[in-house]
């Protein structure tokens, strides 16, 4: 196919036979030959990187925002009092329990048995299968030209992680990278000696893929598969350049490594609390941006893979097929790939904190007007567009994987659509939840009916909105306490606490920003934010 295309295109009007034998003795172009190449160097089977952008994504987009318009109209239009009140009552126990999952599941990371184990080294020997020192961390960090300084500070972060395996450094870069070899030869000068290797890499942009860190993190992963020959025992963690860490990461994850089988180790993942900051003192903060932390911070404890934050055996992403290049929300369509198709597959929670820094991009400017336009708003569109298409990609790989170029069979149905449920889940909740209490408002203008059966309801409703309400209070203080103490470069300023009330516009911006986004994109048939590359265009 590579060859028809490239002779066709260089040979317009000439007999395609022809323009065959010409190519095959020139070769291929040099962007199709970069691909074959790296297709090659993957191998046969389930290592090659299924899972690229979608072709046409008018109807994905186009379908959602019909969803959504039918889910308005048919709770306002056709549903009475009492049957709205009834899927309010629905929803809100959809809510209340995912509150309680994240109580539990904060708990849960706050369990600090993995640091004393690693301490003391007697809590897990009796369970320990293997040696901590025979572990090689692949650390990647993604880089494309956020602040100097930020790239520095992470490496700095890595490198004073205690361990008792070997670290190996892989930062990864983008063509588009400005001084590649200055900051490579300072991040030597700075840190020779703390890591076995310092490896980079430079990433072109390649037919099917899409600027930002999915294509990035499949091209770090790819390295990393022809440096390490022996991939056992290797653990490839993936961080962001923004990033900040608390606690001794390395260790927790050592200790789990070791208490597993091996069969366990190459399909585990690692998730510590990943929280949201703007990393500089709350007198500097924007009101915005310091309202959004604790509301995303608290939200993204429930999922069951960390946002931003990728670490697990590297045989094990390699076999389920690395990071999807094409498309948005790869940390969680990983976490998919490695339960549809590797056994006894399992996420452990940790207690150590990954801080997401917002970086602004005009010059030091955190007024919250430009957070909201520069920052918040491209960060939604991303995400819950990534999150239709993650649903899309799931449900389409489920059920017909003929249809998905390159895709075998999942080998595990019942846990991927146990996954598949989840994603479902967790879009309804962040996306129409809020234009469920909309329509709710809407019915009790239109509507007063006294029925002992609505009175009846409205109560329930009212107690789990009190529920909902005290638990994600309590629950995010819990965890902005633990995030300010663990970052010495936050100071609380209590000022800030008059300024709460502005975190209830986030549950308005979320499903405008969605169905507009969507709405806008599929009537373009583009892709969200960045197009993916087409033959002929590399960047």
């Amino acid at each position: 196919r590579l060859l028809v295309q490239a002779a066709l295109k260089k040979h317009a009007g000439k007999n395609l036979l022809q323009c065959m034998s010409q190519q095959l003795k020139g070769g291929l172009p040099k962007s199709d030959r970069k691909m074959t190449i790296r297709k090659d160097a993957l191998g046969n089977g389930a290592t090659q990187p299924f899972g690229h952008s979608f072709p046409q994504p008018r109807l994905l987009y186009l379908a959602a925002c019909l969803f959504i318009v039918l889910y308005i109209v048919i709770r306002i239009l056709v549903l009475d009092t009492l049957a709205s009140q009834i899927w309010s009552l629905f929803d809100n126990l959809l809510v209340a329990f995912c509150c309680f999952s994240g109580v539990y599941t904060d708990w849960w990371h706050r369990q600090d048995r993995y640091a004393t184990a690693a301490a003391n080294g007697t809590s897990t020997k009796d369970r320990a299968k293997m040696d901590a020192t025979e572990i090689i961390h692949c650390l990647v960090i993604l880089h494309y030209n956020e602040p100097e300084h930020l790239l520095y500070d992470i490496v700095a972060d890595l490198a004073t992680q205690p361990a008792s395996g070997k670290k190996v450094l892989l930062v990864g870069m983008e063509r588009g990278t400005l001084h590649r070899p200055e900051k490579m030869r300072e991040i030597e000068r700075r840190f020779k000696g703390q890591f076995l290797d310092i490896l980079h890499t430079v990433h072109d942009l390649r037919v099917g893929e899409i600027p930002g860190t999915a294509s990035n993190h499949f091209e770090t992963q790819i390295a990393a598969r022809k440096h390490f020959h022996d991939k056992s025992n290797v653990i490839l963690s993936k961080f962001d350049c923004n990033m900040k860490l608390a606690g001794p990461l390395l260790q927790q994850i050592e200790v789990v490594w070791c208490s597993l089988s091996e069969t366990q180790r190459h399909s585990v993942s690692f998730m510590p609390t990943v929280v949201w900051s703007g990393g500089i003192p709350d007198s500097q903060r924007s009101l915005l941006e310091w309202c959004f932390a604790p509301v995303i911070g608290t939200a993204l404890v429930y999922p069951e893979y960390p946002m931003a934050f990728v670490s697990g055996s590297l045989s094990g992403v390699l076999a389920a097929g690395c990071t999807p290049p094409g498309l948005l929300g790869e940390d969680e369509l990983t976490c998919y790939k490695k339960i549809a198709m590797l056994p006894e597959a399992s996420t452990h929670r940790l207690c150590s904190l990954v801080m997401k820094v917002f970086w602004y991009p005009e010059n030091g400017n955190t007024n919250s007007n430009v957070f909201l336009w520069r920052v918040l708003i491209p960060k939604f569109q991303r995400w819950y567009a990534g999150k239709v298409e993650v649903m899309a990609y799931s449900f389409m790989w489920l059920f017909f994987h003929r249809v998905l170029p390159g895709h075998p069979r999942v080998k595990f149905p019942v846990k991927a659509f146990a996954v598949f449920v989840d994603q479902c889940y967790c879009f309804y909740l962040s996306v129409m939840i809020p234009v469920s209490v909309a329509c709710r408002i809407g019915d009790s203008l239109r509507f007063s009916d006294g029925s002992e059966a609505l009175h009846t309801v409205t109560i329930a409703n009212n107690l789990c909105v009190a529920y909902v309400l005290a638990t994600f209070f309590f629950f995010g203080l819990n965890i902005q306490r633990r995030t300010y103490d663990s970052f010495s470069c936050l100071e609380f300023q209590p000022l800030k606490l008059l300024g709460i009330p502005v975190a209830f516009i986030f549950p308005v911006i979320t499903p405008l920003v969605t169905f507009f986004t969507l709405l806008k994109c599929g009537l373009q048939n583009r892709s969200i934010i960045h197009a993916p590359v087409k033959a002929g265009k590399t960047n």
